[in-house]
């Protein structure tokens, strides 16, 4: 049978099972703050980004407000002039001035122009750039170009008229063999068939190759007065939006058509005639929300999840304009990542500072009760002249300490009253010491 004593080789000391718990409560509550952290750092973050979403689709909304209000208010205004109805260009020539001036007021308007019943049309508009004095051969001086369209049975009379900056007249050009007939133009037909004003899909301007729209409204029984209007601007409010490298943002139209988008340039697809992009060939994340939108805020792509925001514009068109975004999840969410693992690397950090601290205490700990354990071995050999255990800060090692030396002080009792009774052989005597032992004890 084996002794209950003999040492098992599966124990170990006191002050190792003191480290051990030691730094396993340490790691413990590192993972628990760090798995907490991580949690509240991401739905701070998705909460923020949530708002920022908000605050880019209340951006564009302004921004598309902003760009159709005023020229709006414009048509409506110059609709009322009587010079709109004018049957000859001289009598049309008295709009340049106003026309010229809210072209200068509105930079993001292209051109003004009047379409006529029996097919005349007349526009002013600015040539802001060398490329559109080349595009139209004008003068270097010119700054509006007046195009002409009359039509006087079969004769069809066209031309520009080129003016400077103080709309002083500077040359004619006559066009010959012009086909343009506003009368078979979306924008006419539109606005001759509604009472308010309309607005057109947005398209590529012919001239400047921009996207823009027309905006149109009737004037007088004969008469249409558009306005063309560039939304190159929201392109650039887009772009002020990209919150992270990989973020894909972009304003389409209910054919799929990209109208704005960061990159500016990949609006446009020029092969054989100019017209606008699909939103599916900018991006293939942005074709992957098209084709499969999520029910919820998250999409993913070709196993990358993605936060999604899509909202809508009553601007920009008859069936308004889409806003979508979308920003990865890990470059949203990079700030959680950095936090998580700064929290792991500081509680790595602190374990490896702190374990000698632990295996120190535990020491220290324990050192009074591996005295105790040599004063029991002494005791057990008889030896009562080994050294008191120092007292211990630990209530209950110091209560064993001082149990432990009062047994020692009773067994030395008891040998020294079984050597007075082995060496004294007179009874009185014997009698006396044993009783001045006893209460010793």
């Amino acid at each position: 049978m084996p002794s209950p004593l003999r040492q098992d080789k599966r124990r170990f000391p006191l002050h190792v099972h003191i480290s051990v718990m030691f730094t396993f409560l340490l790691l413990l509550t590192g993972v628990v703050l760090g798995i907490f952290n991580y949690r509240q750092t991401t739905q701070i973050i998705l909460a923020s980004s949530e708002k920022l979403f908000n605050r880019i689709e209340q951006d564009v909304r302004l921004d598309l407000q902003s760009t159709y209000e005023p020229i709006q208010h414009l048509l409506s205004l110059l609709a009322e002039l009587p010079a709109t109805l004018a049957p000859t260009l001289e009598q049309r020539l008295t709009l340049l001035r106003p026309f010229s001036q809210a072209l200068k007021d509105n930079p993001n308007l292209a051109s003004l122009h009047l379409g006529y019943a029996n097919g005349d049309f007349f526009m002013v508009r600015p040539l802001r750039n060398a490329e559109l004095k080349a595009l139209f051969k004008a003068p270097d001086t010119a700054a509006y170009q007046v195009w002409s369209v009359e039509r006087r049975g079969d004769q069809v009379v066209s031309q520009f008229v080129f003016y400077d900056q103080a709309l002083n007249l500077i040359s004619r050009q006559e066009i010959p063999g012009e086909t343009y007939d506003p009368r078979a133009r979306a924008w006419f037909t539109s606005a001759r068939a509604e009472p308010e004003q309309i607005t057109t899909e947005p398209y590529v301007f012919f001239s400047t190759h921009n996207v823009g729209t027309t905006l149109a409204r009737r004037s007088g029984e004969s008469a249409v007065l558009g306005a063309d209007l560039t939304l190159a601007e929201l392109s650039a409010t887009l772009a002020k939006h990209v919150v992270t490298p990989s973020t894909e943002i972009v304003l389409f139209d209910a054919q799929g058509n990209a109208i704005a988008y960061p990159d500016s340039r990949k609006l446009i697809i020029d092969d054989n005639t100019a017209h606008l992009s699909k939103v599916a060939d900018l991006s293939p994340n942005l074709g992957a929300l098209l084709a499969n939108p999520p029910s919820g805020k998250r999409l993913n792509v070709d196993g990358r999840q993605w936060i999604v925001a899509r909202s809508h514009m009553q601007q920009g068109g008859p069936q308004g304009l889409q806003l979508a975004l979308l920003v990865p999840e890990d470059e949203l969410l990079i700030d959680a990542y950095r936090l998580r693992w700064q929290g792991a690397l500081l509680t790595l950090a602190t374990l490896l500072l702190c374990l000698p601290v632990g295996w120190l205490t535990s020491r220290i700990l324990v050192k009074p009760l591996r005295a105790l354990v040599q004063e029991a071995d002494a005791i057990r050999s008889f030896d009562f002249s080994f050294p008191a255990t120092r007292r211990s800060p630990v209530l209950e090692v110091d209560q064993l300490g001082v149990s432990m030396a009062r047994m020692k002080d009773t067994l030395g009792s008891f040998f020294q009253i079984t050597d007075s009774l082995c060496a004294e052989t007179r009874f009185a005597p014997l009698l006396e010491r044993v009783l001045h032992e006893t209460v010793k004890i």
